[in-house]
């Protein structure tokens, strides 16, 4: 089992004290001792900005509950930003607004060995401002502590849900605290023919009020990061040469200003499976990095 991201749960226990640990989670699931809750964690690419959006009806997402306890309990649902629970998942900042994501209830009863599911929702509103986001929200699922019995120990956890908002080009992202964001977050090279070069422009925006190195570097694909956290595109394979791409290795980000970026693609012969490069952006000093997804699609032998 492997740790995946950052997080914490809670063991509630009616003597008011509480005990906070790192867990593990799957993909699929959180569990703990009377408790799980699927889907543990998520990641949705490309999500709507300006649109409602219903899980249940685009994804079959819910959020599923199973009691294993041999008492009934209700649960509280809520939506935060994971930092106010220390917890984090590279490449991936606060969700900007958690009121933007809402439950069908905030509390549920579950009875013993029970199972119940609860609908989800989000609602970003329509704003330049909010294209080209990797945003992570943090989903605590708590029974209510004043229906436990004495000495009673129930578990509570803690998902968290990655979300990267449309690309879009020509917009100004509104930034929180040390947030990098490229514009376009995505960048795509349709109908590639070996051998040929091609360019695309990226702008890396940034809060910083002072001069900052930033390196630039490929995500490695057998990573940890890679295989839990910024996952490969649908469709796509991770490319395994990463001198097909080419770029500035290291930037100076100056206070206030937009970093323009060049990135130069060149593959070699007999390559026709569309493939995708993954960039890291670090910061000197700053604990967060961001990401730039890179998409190859080759052009159609006639």
């Amino acid at each position: 089992m492997r740790e995946i991201i950052k997080l914490k749960i809670t063991f509630s226990i009616l003597t008011l004290f509480s005990l906070v640990a790192g867990v593990f989670i799957f993909q699929d699931y959180a569990i703990g001792v009377g408790l799980s809750v699927s889907p543990g964690t998520i990641l949705i690419q490309d999500f709507p900005v300006g649109e409602f959006y219903d899980f249940s009806e685009q994804k079959n997402y819910d959020i599923r509950i199973s009691n294993e306890a041999e008492t009934p309990h209700t649960y509280a649902l809520a939506a935060e930003k994971p930092s106010n629970s220390q917890s984090s998942a590279t490449g991936f900042y606060d969700f900007a607004h958690p009121e933007w994501f809402y439950f069908e209830v905030e509390t549920i009863f579950v009875d013993a060995l029970e199972n119940e599911s609860v609908g989800i929702f989000m609602d970003i509103p329509e704003a330049d401002g909010w294209y080209n986001h990797h945003w992570l929200l943090g989903i605590s699922v708590m029974p209510l502590p004043g229906e436990l019995q004495g000495g009673t120990i129930s578990l509570g956890a803690y998902l968290l849900f990655r979300f990267e908002t449309e690309p879009k080009e020509g917009v100004v992202p509104t930034l929180a605290e040390n947030e990098m964001v490229l514009v376009p977050s995505t960048i795509v090279f349709d109908d590639v023919e070996p051998g040929e070069l091609y360019q695309k422009k990226v702008k890396l925006y940034h809060p910083f009020q002072i001069e900052k190195k930033c390196d630039i570097y490929p995500l490695d694909p057998s990573s940890e990061v890679a295989k839990w956290t910024i996952l490969i595109s649908k469709g796509h394979s991770r490319l395994q040469n990463h001198d097909w791409v080419v770029y500035d290795s290291t930037v100076n980000l100056q206070p206030n200003q937009p970093c323009d970026l060049d990135i130069y693609l060149q593959t070699p012969p007999g390559n026709v499976r569309p493939t995708e490069e993954i960039l890291i952006f670090e910061a000197f000093n700053i604990d967060k990095k961001a990401f730039l997804r890179i998409k190859t699609n080759f052009k159609e032998k006639e």
